[in-house]
Formats: structure tokens, sequence, C-alpha cells
């Protein structure tokens, strides 16, 4: 991993050199620096997969080392965590229900008009599992604040803070009351289904609750995602597209210049660029990639990507880049991606995900069905702290 991340951090730096040189000499890039930014583009993608890979591997390794130490004993006394023994025998009476569909879980009538009553909570565990697999799959549910509620959430939204002026003295000042509305979240049902085996799902060497939490939590990413990006509210949770505020369309329909970048970036009020990101679509992204502005009269052209260092993202104008799924492509009349403080974004979870084992719907088939449900709303109720980059329509 150290070698991976070495490499990835000399190649970064190889690409803003050559930048730097080309801004210095305030010479137009020839054919052969063009070259040369394409295969430092290429390699840099090859070590962020590689990166990646390494990442889960290691990720999975401590996984094996914290097992292991939970057993550790010192002479003859064993080493006993009051938190990790309720864990360990939260995780043994999940496994018993996932694999025979006993064992004493927690049960409870589901709430939603839709899904049926049944469903166990999940353990606490498997719950920050779904949780941690998720903020690798989806940027937007990693930047955003997320919270646990039991009921409907409610956020309060001030939308003029009051009025503050100078008043000399004797002089009588009559205060101006704030405007404050609020944003309801009441949640929309994601329900996962999958089909597993029974021979697979008895083996003891088979870890079932770690497999299902990924596969949930895969599936699920890509949905919640789409609806993080772009949900309508509707029939689905809002999305930033639909609640951000309208940045500057671009001046032509189907690019991407570097002055609508610059337009984008002071669309936004100053307040919210300290912590800003900017997220697109994949296929935006390499557009944006690509972008060069002439800074001086001699053409030399300045990238406004830049790859980044050590464990620092890639920038935009000095501001982290994010690649999402949930973002279409490129298309005239419609956002593209978002720039803004995406942490104003709130996604909220009503309860811990529930769990029905149903053992008779796919018997025939010698397997076992799994139907996962989670209650999930979102929205931005600080408007203005978001601009969605468009094309002209």
């Amino acid at each position: 991993m150290k070698d991976l991340l070495e490499k990835r951090d000399k190649a970064a730096k190889a690409y803003r050199d050559l930048i730097k040189e080309m801004q210095d000499a305030e010479r137009a890039p020839g054919a052969d620096d063009r070259s040369k930014v394409d295969n430092m583009l290429a390699e840099i993608d090859t070590l962020d997969a590689q990166i990646r890979e390494a990442q889960t591997a290691q990720a999975e390794k401590v996984r094996e080392m914290d097992e292991a130490l939970q057993n550790m004993v010192i002479g003859e006394r064993t080493v006993v965590n009051p938190v990790e023994t309720r864990e360990k025998e939260d995780r043994e009476s999940f496994l018993r229900f996932l694999r025979s569909g006993d064992g004493i879980a927690e049960q409870r009538e589901m709430t939603t008009t839709s899904g049926g009553t049944g469903g166990y909570l999940v353990p606490e565990k498997f719950f920050n599992e779904l949780k941690e697999y998720q903020k690798d799959l989806c940027p937007i549910y990693d930047l955003a604040t997320k919270s646990t509620w039991d009921a409907d959430a409610v956020f309060p939204v001030v939308s003029a803070f009051g009025e503050t002026t100078i008043v000399s003295e004797g002089s009588e000042k009559t205060g101006v009351t704030p405007t404050i509305a609020q944003v309801n979240l009441t949640g929309f049902q994601f329900i996962y289904m999958v089909d597993v085996p029974e021979t697979l799902i008895r083996k003891s060497a088979f870890n079932i609750d770690e497999k299902l939490a990924g596969w949930w939590a895969k599936s699920h990413a890509s949905v919640a995602e789409d609806n993080f990006a772009e949900g309508t509210g509707t029939t689905m949770p809002y999305g930033l597209a639909a609640r951000a505020t309208a940045g500057t369309n671009s001046a032509e329909d189907d690019a991407i210049a570097a002055n609508d970048v610059v337009n984008w970036y002071f669309d936004l009020k100053a307040q919210y660029r300290k912590r800003a990101s900017w997220i697109f679509a994949d296929s935006t992204i390499a557009l944006i990639r690509k972008i060069t502005n002439t800074v001086t009269t001699h053409g030399a052209l300045n990238y406004v990507w830049m790859p980044g260092l050590g464990a620092t993202p890639d920038t935009l104008m000095g501001k982290p880049i994010y690649a999402s799924d949930g973002f279409s492509s490129l298309a005239a009349g419609s956002a593209c991606g978002v720039f803004g403080d995406i942490s104003e974004f709130q996604i909220v979870e009503f309860g811990k995900p529930s769990l029905i084992r149903d053992p008779y719907t796919v018997a025939n088939y010698g397997q076992v069905r799994f139907v996962g449900y989670r209650l999930i709303d979102s929205d931005l109720p600080v408007k203005e702290a978001v601009i969605t980059c468009a094309i002209v329509d």
C-alpha cells in the first residue's frame, strides 16, 4: 500500500510540475506535451484502481485481526470487554436467525404502509457495516450529514436572520423577527431482496451476515445515490439537483469550458465555498479533466483540474471533486452536477433496518429469500448552500 501511495504521489507531482513548466515558459502545449499529459493521467487512473483494491484487502485483514483480538488470552485469564461480549452475543443470535430462522432477535411491527408485518431489527454492528459500505460506495452519502430518527424529522430553516444596525445613544431600534420555516422528512421505504442457496447459508465458514451486509449495501447504494443526486421528492426522496439553487448555464449545449467552471464557482455564496465540493458523473469529469484555460497571450495553458496528493482528493479550482453515478451524463437543459457545501444535505434513516427471512417462497429452488427494509428520506433545507451545474437548453 505504501509503495502504491508513493507512486501515486510521484505521478501526481510529475503532472503538476509539467503544467507549471508550461506556464512558467509561457508556451502552448505541443503534441509531445499533450501525449505526456495523457500518459500521466492514465498512470494516475491505474494507480487509483490499484490503491482501491489494496485498501479493500487491508480492511479485510484488519477485520480478521480484530476478531482474533476478541479472543485474546493473557496467561490463563481471558480479557473480557462487555461491549464486545454484547456484540458477539448479538451476532451469534443474528447468525442463528439467518441460518435457520431460530435465535432470539429483536422483533418489531413494521410501521410503514407497505411491506407487511414481521421483520427483525438488525444488530447495531450489522447496521454500522451497512453504513460503512455505503460511505465507500456513495460519495453524496459520505459527504452529507446523516442522522437516525425514531419519528418524523423536522429541520428549522432560517431565511431571514433578523437585522443588525448601529444605533446612536438614546435612540430606539425596533427589533426584526427572523423568518423561520421548517422542512419535514417522513421517509420512503427502500426494499432489498436476495435469494441465497440453503446449502451456502448453513456452512459455518460462510459469513452470511457480512456477505449480506455487503450485498445489501451495494444494491442499496446504487438506488440511493440516484435519489440523493436527482430525486424529485414525489415517490422518492429529494435529491441535490432538485433542491439546489440554479447556477449559471454553460454557454454551449454540448460542452463545458473553463469559464463555465469559474462562473459556477462564484455562483456559490462565499460563506459556503470553504467547505464546498464538486460532484459530477464520471463521464462529465472525464471532460472536465481536459479543460484548459489560456492564462497568457503566449498561449500557455492552465489545467483547471489537478490530481490529489496523498490522501487528498483530486481538485477543481482548488476544491475537491468526486464522481457519482447518481448524476446523469452531460445533456442540454439538465444539471450535470453540483457544487457546494454537501454537509448541508440531510439524510435521515428512521430506526434500524429490518430483515425478514422467508424460507418458503423459493424453497423449491433450495434457496432462502431475505427481504430487507430501510426507511430513508433526504432534503437540502438550506438551498443556497449548493448550486447546480448545467449546460444551456
